[in-house]
């Protein structure tokens, strides 16, 4: 709708009527001859021509207001946008609709004929005591739940955003790696240049202050500033419809006003439900709902007022004398003024449901999220002084501790001493190393990893990140690990030093590669952990359950690791003999128990690997036939190795995709990735 001012001196009347130069399709809340736009000393004014219907501008009802680009004018189910010479219609995206809906708890009523609609691009607040069904109602705009009857409906394919009461940010990241890893994972075609003028365009709408601040940490920011980064991921993307949850929650009076001022400005084109304790808040909003606890007996609508925001007009309609009032007395004694059902809403409406969350796509993203998360989870790491450096220094206090509990001093020029049990313990403190890595690495993140799911991240490209994090970090701990126990026995402190063997360059490149793969598998190990717990000290304590019968139950742990190389027998009586003869004792029922509880253990083929590469008996010591005629049996541990680390990876997909935090609730349906349009 072009503005001709030479066709219209006396100005341009909007309307439903025939004669009217800007014409609208007539409709609830639509007059006649609705405003009139004028032309005063070069600035365009709008006034409202009819008394009986609404107009507003960039949400706020006027009688007469100046117009500037960018503007959205509102005249009853109209929007328009004002860009200085012309009037552009919006697409009516943003309206929410519940019809006679009722959801029932465990037999009790949570809401129960609720009869609302919510207007694109409008502002609402949702306000009542605990237990009156505001969380329930932001499921059921999200899609999460259905309810029992009736239909909750929102704008077809509008886009919405949930800002929940907790801060969902990685606080090790600065504002802008918050801002680019989810821009990176909801838009990956993006190139860097306009992923960082998005940002910029975003950290403007929601603050200056942000501006300056986006290369510090989050976890150096204040409350409020925090909370307006939880509304600058949602609008990356730009939603017709936002949910908040307590946005003002834990914060002072400057911070809150900080938030509404900036929710009150997207409500020009984004419709905004906050659910809120906060009455302070009310004079923020234009339109409130107050919910009321039912009773299960007679539950009754659910709405207790809805209309203004204005706290007299509330009190008188409620017949309170205080407003907080209505927080306090049981939800059957509070006075209901419902609404009547709103009128059917004009724009295409559709049954609300949850966003599709993605769970295959292409190899390129696929490394390309992996990659991501890597990126992301060593920063983490790195920022955390703390944990970097233990990361780096319990490898090395663990391989000191091994040598000086197993090195003696040689006696008559002959080492007494046995590597077996440093074979062991150090292939055990490698899966622990690994193990500690990972073990809160899902369970910590699970709000961060689920709202990531929503906006793109699959299950394999997270778990392909967190897998090699695990085993980028496990060369570093393996060769520091190793050195830990060759220094000392080349330095040879206190006269104590163990075999001579296990200092040859193939025994300590096999050494190497062996603890790396344990660190890794640990990795994996911990990551399933985490993946089925629920809580980051419940998965602590699964680390014995899982790491005990390493000890318990591997052949080293009773005697020779050689054994099954013997007689085939996974456990081996004190009776075998070392010198490659048959055991006269044959395998029993416990034998197969032991070699049954062991196969499945990873550190089983890794010892044996070990002794291969360093034995340690002193019969074998200067045999050099023997590892020769062992050398296909050695083959077959490279292969059960690899073969239980794959099935270790299998596992953690398995438990990942069914315990995990990407588990779709109920009827969620998954789909296929498709690139977001730039």
């Amino acid at each position: 709708m072009n503005l001709d001012w030479d066709q219209a001196p006396h100005g341009l009347v909007i309307g439903s009527s025939a004669g009217a130069d800007l014409h609208l399709e007539p409709g609830p809340g639509v007059g006649d001859n609705h405003a009139r736009l004028r032309l005063r000393d070069g600035q365009v004014v709008i006034e409202a021509a009819d008394r009986g219907h609404l107009t507003e501008v960039n949400g706020v009802e006027i009688q007469r207001a100046p117009l500037v680009s960018g503007d959205v004018i509102r005249l009853g189910r109209h929007l328009l946008e004002f860009s200085g010479h012309s009037l552009t219609p919006l697409a009516d995206r943003g309206e929410v609709r519940f019809h006679d809906v009722s959801f029932r708890y465990h037999d009790r009523p949570v809401l129960h004929r609720l009869d609302l609609l919510i207007e694109s691009r409008s502002m609402i607040g949702i306000l009542g005591p605990s237990g009156c069904g505001k969380s329930t109602l932001i499921k059921a705009i999200l899609g999460e739940i259905q309810p029992d009857t009736g239909t909750v409906e929102t704008s077809r394919h509008a886009r919405i955003g949930h800002v929940p009461q907790q801060d969902i940010l990685h606080a090790s990241l600065t504002v802008h790696e918050n801002l680019r890893h989810r821009l990176a994972i909801e838009q990956p075609a993006l190139d860097q240049d306009r992923i960082l003028t998005i940002i910029e365009e975003v950290l403007a709408r929601c603050g200056a202050d942000l501006v300056d601040a986006r290369h510090q940490r989050v976890d150096a920011l204040s409350g409020g500033q925090r909370r307006r980064v939880n509304v600058a991921l949602e609008l990356l993307t730009t939603p017709d419809i936002l949910v908040l949850d307590e946005p003002t929650s834990g914060l002072d009076q400057a911070s809150q006003q900080a938030i509404m001022e900036l929710l009150a400005a997207l409500s020009r084109r984004t419709t905004i439900i906050c659910v809120t304790h906060a009455l302070e808040t009310l004079r923020d909003f234009r339109t409130v709902i107050l919910l009321r606890t039912l009773d299960p007996r007679d539950p009754g609508p659910s709405i207790a007022y809805h209309g203004e925001a204005d706290e007299r007009i509330m009190r008188e309609a409620l017949g309170l004398a205080r407003l907080a009032d209505a927080f306090r007395l049981p939800g059957q004694h509070l006075c209901v003024r419902a609404p009547g059902p709103p009128a059917a809403p004009a724009t295409d409406l559709a049954p609300a449901a949850p966003a599709a969350t993605p769970d295959h796509a292409p190899p390129g993203l696929l490394l390309g999220q992996a990659w991501l998360v890597l990126e992301r989870s060593a920063r983490t790491l790195a920022r955390n002084r703390l944990n970097a450096r233990l990361t780096l220094l319990l490898p090395a206090l663990i391989g000191l501790l091994i040598f000086l509990s197993q090195a003696l001093e040689p006696e008559f020029g002959i080492n007494r001493v046995f590597l077996v049990n440093t074979h062991l313990f150090a292939v055990l403190a490698a899966l622990w190393l690994g193990m500690t890595l990972t073990v809160r690495e899902i369970v910590g993140e699970t709000a961060h990893v689920r709202r990531e799911h929503k906006h793109g991240l699959t299950p394999l490209g997270y778990l392909g990140g967190k897998v090699a994090l695990g085993a980028a970090v496990a060369l570093p701990q393996a060769l520091i690990l190793v050195l830990a126990l060759l220094l000392p026995h080349l330095l040879a402190p206190f006269g104590l030093r163990l075999a001579d063997p296990f200092s040859a360059p193939a025994a300590v490149f096999t050494l190497i590669l062996v603890l790396w793969a344990m660190i890794t598998a640990g990795a994996v190990v911990g990551l399933v952990i985490s993946a089925v717990s629920r809580s980051e000290s419940f998965a602590v304590s699964l680390l014995p359950l899982l790491l005990i019968p390493h000890l318990l139950f591997n052949i080293a742990a009773y005697q020779d690791p050689r054994g099954s190389y013997h007689d085939g027998a996974g456990y081996n009586p004190l009776a075998t003999t070392l010198d490659g003869r048959r055991s006269t004792t044959e395998p029993n029922r416990a034998h197969h128990v032991h070699l049954a509880m062991s196969l499945p253990l990873i550190s089983r083929p890794a010892v044996n690997l070990l002794e291969a590469a360093a034995p340690t008996h002193l019969q074998l010591v200067h045999n050099d036939d023997w590892a020769a005629v062992q050398k296909h049996r050695f083959r077959l541990e490279w292969l059960h190795l690899l073969a239980l680390l794959a099935a270790y990876l299998i596992a953690l997909l398995l438990a990942f995709r069914q315990l995990g935090p990407f588990q779709p609730p109920p009827g969620k349906p998954r789909r296929p990735w498709t690139p977001t349009p730039g």
